[in-house]
């Protein structure tokens, strides 16, 4: 049974009105745009999907509780399913920016949900910062997030200073830092770093994270060549969540050592 007294709040602004926020945070290719592939059915009641992986098991269906555009959504389980609920609120400003609210609520109690738990409150500033930049730099536009990862062992702080050294990226890179990566293998990216900030893992684990914006340039050979643009945030792994318990506890295991990059590219 779900907790009422335990849930998550997030607060971020936003650049865009609030009918182009509502487009990122409430329809399918918004969300896809920085998440993680979503299909919402956009009314009240409408089926909703997130894919966290090719396995079936890690897709994960859901519903569209309220739909109130452009200000107010609520995702859930489906009527009667208990589980993870997430409201987002867009609230206008002045100067052309919104206020998006998160309020992620019916965690449970015991061991497994503290790790859903901790894992969510890790992972969700990430995306969140995510969603900035998305908005930032491509409103209006679709864009597919990307998640590559590898599996390296050795300590947390050591595996930290391999992947930096080996991109070829600072030791210890500050904001605003213009870095490009290098080194045999790595994928060539330039751009600015927008977050570098202490981090930490439940109330257990330290970690850092480099947020970098970079100018993509890459040919497609649909209907010609295209030039894409694209955000880059090369991170310490979050922990990967679902609203199933048991895929958040494969993940938190999973990413001991881990590490991601998390690419997004307009098109």
């Amino acid at each position: 049974m779900a907790d009422d007294e335990r849930r998550l709040e997030f607060e971020i602004e936003v650049v865009g009105t609030p009918e182009e926020v509502w487009q990122a945070v409430a329809t399918g290719p918004g969300i896809s745009s920085w998440y993680v592939p979503h299909d919402v059915e956009e009314r009240t009641g409408g089926a909703a999907q997130a894919r966290f992986g090719p396995a079936p098991e890690m897709h994960i269906d859901g519903r569209v509780a309220a739909w109130e555009p452009p200000r107010r959504i609520v995702f859930d389980g489906g009527e009667g399913v208990d589980g993870l609920a997430f409201e987002w609120l867009v609230e206008a400003r002045e100067g052309g920016t919104c206020i998006v609210r998160l309020i992620n609520s019916g965690f449970g109690s015991g061991a497994d949900w503290d790790a859903q738990y901790d894992g969510m409150a890790d992972g969700w500033p990430l995306f969140l910062t995510n969603l900035q930049l998305h908005l930032a730099h491509f409103r209006g536009r679709a864009a597919t997030a990307v998640l590559p990862s590898a599996m390296w062992s050795g300590a947390r702080a050591d595996v930290w200073t391999r992947l930096l050294g080996e991109l070829h990226l600072p030791a210890a890179p500050q904001v605003g830092d213009i870095v490009s990566t290098d080194g045999s293998g790595a994928p060539r990216f330039r751009g600015t770093v927008v977050d570098v900030r202490p981090n930490r893992r439940g109330r257990r684990r330290a970690h850092r994270r480099v947020g970098v914006v970079v100018p993509l340039r890459r040919t497609r050979s649909r209907r010609g060549a295209t030039r894409r643009a694209g955000l880059v945030r090369v991170a310490r792994d979050p922990r990967r969540h679902t609203r199933r318990v048991v895929e958040s506890r494969r993940a938190a295991r999973a990413a001991e050592g881990g590490l991601s990059c998390c690419t997004s590219g307009s098109s």
